[in-house]
């Protein structure tokens, strides 16, 4: 019932210039640059984790971790989405995908937040797409879900607002200006990729700068992409310019980095938890993780503890940057 649900909700449309026609499965994560980086053989499988392709058993909810099971995603497929048609995909992203991440280069870091801004948006497009179907799915009652098309769409105005026109313009006129970017360079290659965009409900320091259930105030964006390399790994954290509470946001880490870098770390693990989905990890960093540690990822996968975070800001005891 899942997969039809998602089959159904599927749309197939350019970002960047809106056809319909010879529509891709585009990498939102760069295969060759950083997909083959993680890929490891399980099980005779080669491929990746992903933080939403996780199989669940209640039956075994007590096992240390065994109610929780990582699948393998092959990397042709991790990460993509039917948002580019094959033209602008090769054209667009052909700098960030066959070269080394320069944080120094503007257009490089604008490419990867367009990139990941696309991605967000077509996969909250297609759960507006979902939702127009709640009705025949309630009467089967193969769903709960509760919300109304006009409330889906009503979700994403206040979500996204005008950034797709603005993200295509500043494409087009290469004004690579209107973000605020926050780079951290780990010397070393790290197992995990991230392309996403979220609103998280609070700062580092606990300053609250989200409330999802306030539809009369637009929501603050911030973008994560943990970019890994041979011998290095870069986390780009970035904002659009016009949103001071997202700059916050940055500045309050970069300020915590200078002096807390655990803190840091155990702060965008959460993030990445609790606010993107769009992670892919190495088998071996899951298997890096004590028995505890991975049961408390699991758990927190699950949202065991989601409605804690819409009343107190939550920092978790992970730390998927630790050294292996």
């Amino acid at each position: 019932m899942y997969s039809n649900f998602q089959r159904i909700g599927r749309i197939r449309k350019c970002f960047c210039c809106g056809t319909e026609d010879n529509i891709i499965s585009s990498h939102s994560i760069s295969m060759k640059k950083c997909l083959a980086l993680l890929a490891e053989n399980v099980n005779g499988q080669s491929g990746v984790y992903s933080f939403k392709d996780i199989t669940w058993s209640n039956e075994h909810y007590y096992d240390t971790f065994g109610f929780g099971y990582f699948n393998i995603v092959g990397i042709s497929k991790a990460s993509t989405f039917k948002g580019f048609c094959s033209t602008h995909d090769q054209k667009i992203f052909k700098l960030i995908d066959e070269n080394t991440f320069n944080p120094q280069s503007l257009e490089q870091c604008f490419l990867y937040c367009y990139r990941a801004f696309a991605h967000s948006f077509h996969a909250k497009n297609e759960e507006v797409k979902r939702c127009r179907l709640e009705s025949e799915y309630k009467q089967r009652n193969l769903t709960a879900i509760k919300i109304d098309g006009a409330v889906s769409d009503l979700c994403v105005t206040m979500d996204i607002g005008e950034y797709p026109n603005k993200m295509n313009k500043w494409l087009v006129s290469k004004d690579y200006t209107n973000m605020y970017h926050f780079h951290i360079e780990m010397r070393k290659f790290h197992h995990i990729a991230v392309a996403g965009v979220c609103e998280p409900p609070y700062t580092i320091n606990n300053c609250k700068i989200n409330d999802y259930l306030d539809f009369s105030t637009p929501l603050n964006h911030v973008f994560i992409n943990i970019i890994p390399e041979y011998n290095s790994t870069h986390i780009l954290i970035s904002a659009f310019k016009d949103q001071p509470k997202s700059i916050r946001f940055i500045k309050e880490i970069a300020d915590t980095y200078k002096s807390d870098t655990e803190k840091v770390y155990r702060f965008l693990t959460s993030i990445l938890i609790f606010h993107i989905e769009n992670t892919f990890v190495s088998p071996s960093l899951i298997n890096s993780l004590t028995d505890s540690e991975r049961r408390n990822l699991l758990l927190n996968l699950k949202l065991e503890i989601q409605k804690e975070l819409y009343s107190r800001f939550v920092l978790g005891s992970l730390n998927l940057f630790k050294n292996q």
